[in-house]
């Protein structure tokens, strides 16, 4: 027996805002050579829409030639690459896009609802039966990973830490009442987009889009609030344009450490590695394409040329699009057109609150967890490490000639800039820069922005996870402590971690960048989880 139709489809849906028009959120070149789609007004149940379609086709597809020297033969194949978007209206300035084969590659991301897709799943998804989540880190290194409980399990379980972590994306079983297929357990995918089943009939469809609008009002359910301690802050004007205003003057300064690189990887989700891009908007010969992925320096050449008032604009202008082939034509898209707004990490504060941009729209931190933050970091700051380091003179010239003159005042061993090898490090890692008799290892920094910091803890880490666990590292420290007759510690594994950080002023929680408390507290706690003990010890500069 043949099988009965659906009456719904699983469907790729974005919310658009901040449009007049429908055609205002398709991006113009496809209306123009050589793609010339078609653009059809129409209402669905009374409701004005558009349809953009058409096709990306090449006669020859781009590996031919690869083939064709190999086997000496021609090859005639090419490519037909259909996209479809349907634009609904939803308000006077919103509006739904349902996107079919690559018709999301047709929509400009300028109007996308930033976390749309993510906050429709935590109005509606079983708390008890998540099945995946995408996290961002904040820290400097801006690690973003993706847990996966394929059977379903409580948010618990999935190990999230209470600080540093912003949730992007969002798969679970969910129940949304009213929704055409609403007696059905369904799977949301919930991030810049949304993909979930939705009606095939007009009538049905509307009706169903409006359901996700009444949703989108209410609060997240009970016990998933800690994916939204960070909030998107919006219909606020005067707000966004102070934010904008100071982004403006970070872009003139970029040697601040309040702003960097952003990876908008929900951007590239599901599609393929890239290994070359493009600037659309640059002028001509200065679009690409570029080896490699962009830096932040990229980023910031892109618009010193532009006066300091128009950098930002400049910046939103610009689209960057990722490929998969050094070539670079539209049939290797690894992403579509992405601004490169989105590619900018920035926080600033504000009053008693801090706000940050994160793919390119602007975010208020919960004050609560902020207050947590400080009052962890401030712990870990208090801690005692029962030993002073000597001041850092003006003799010491550099980190090189002050752990020279430290190991000597403290009889340590001076270990800094001799590297172990071990197979999981093959180039070598600093186990540290000073090593006590009692097995205390100290890394020391002179500090002079946030993103060193955040790199000294990061090191902390790295070395005392692998004397922890790797064999061929503790024998590696071993044989230095050896050849240096220094006495052995007499604990195998690391027991002590001290991070000594010399900077002007005091080292305390208001004074360490948001990041770098992300980053000590995060790592404070993987280290304590493995009975290490961690402390930060000042160096006090003199004249």
């Amino acid at each position: 027996m043949s099988r009965r139709p659906s009456n719904v489809v699983r469907t790729s849906l974005y919310h658009l805002v901040g449009i007049d028009e429908l055609r205002t959120a398709v991006r113009a070149k496809y209306f123009d050579a050589p793609y010339d789609f078609d653009a059809l007004e129409a209402t669905i149940e009374g409701v004005e829409s558009l349809l953009v379609s058409g096709e990306m086709e090449t006669d020859k597809a781009k590996w031919t030639g690869t083939v064709e020297d190999l086997v000496g033969s021609t090859i005639n194949l090419g490519n037909k690459t259909a996209a479809a978007a349907l634009l609904i209206r939803d308000g006077k300035e919103n509006a739904w896009a349902l996107t079919y084969g690559m018709g999301f590659q047709v929509l400009d991301q300028d109007y996308f609802d930033a976390g749309f897709g993510q906050r429709i799943a935590l109005r509606s998804v079983d708390v008890s039966a998540l099945s995946s989540l995408t996290r961002t880190t904040l820290d400097t290194r801006s690690r973003v990973d993706r847990l996966s409980i394929p059977s379903g399990d409580h948010l618990r379980n999935f190990g999230l830490s209470n600080f540093g972590e912003l949730i992007t994306r969002v798969v679970a079983r969910a129940h949304i009442d009213g929704l055409t297929d609403s007696k059905e357990t369904l799977t949301l995918r919930g991030a810049e987009a949304l993909q979930l089943p939705l009606a095939r009939k007009p009538k049905e469809l509307i009706s169903d889009l409006g359901v996700l609008s009444k949703l989108l009002e209410k609060p997240a359910l009970p016990g998933l609030e800690l994916l939204e301690q960070v909030t998107l802050v919006k219909h606020d004007p005067a707000l966004i344009s102070e934010l904008d205003a100071r982004l403006e003057g970070a872009l003139s300064n970029p040697n601040s450490s309040r702003i960097g690189l952003a990876w908008p990887h929900e951007q590239l989700d599901e599609n393929n590695v890239a290994v070359s891009y493009r600037v659309q908007g640059a002028g001509r010969g200065n679009g690409g394409p570029f080896d490699e992925l962009p830096t932040f320096e990229d980023l910031v050449s892109l618009v010193k040329q532009v006066p300091a008032p128009k950098r930002l604009a400049k910046l939103k202008q610009l689209k960057i699009v990722l490929f998969s082939e050094p070539d670079a034509d539209d049939y290797s898209a690894a992403s579509s057109a992405i601004p490169a707004i989105k590619w900018v990490a920035f926080e600033t504060d504000i009053g008693k609150r801090r706000y940050f941009l994160h793919n390119g729209s602007w975010y208020l931190v919960d004050q609560q967890y902020m207050e947590r933050l400080k009052q962890q970091t401030k712990d870990i700051l208090s801690r005692d490490p029962g030993f002073t380091m000597p001041d850092w003179t003006a003799a010491e010239a550099d980190e090189k000639a002050y752990n020279t003159m430290a190991a000597k005042h403290m009889d340590a061993l001076n270990l800094d800039r001799k590297l172990i090898q071990t197979d999981m490090h093959r180039h070598g890692i600093e186990s540290c820069d000073l090593l006590l008799k009692d097995g205390t290892l100290i890394h020391v920094k002179n500090l002079r922005g946030s993103d060193v910091a955040s790199h000294q803890i990061a090191q902390a880490l790295v070395s005392a996870d692998a004397l922890l666990h790797d064999d061929q590292a503790r024998d590696a420290l071993g044989r230095r402590i050896k050849d240096a007759s220094f006495p052995k510690p007499s604990a195998q594994t690391p027991k002590r971690v001290v991070l000594a950080m010399a900077r002007d002023g005091e080292i305390t929680e208001d004074t360490l960048f948001t990041f770098t408390q992300v980053t000590l507290v995060r790592n404070v706690q993987a280290l304590s989880n493995q009975g290490v003990d961690v402390f930060v010890a000042p160096i006090r500069r003199t004249p």
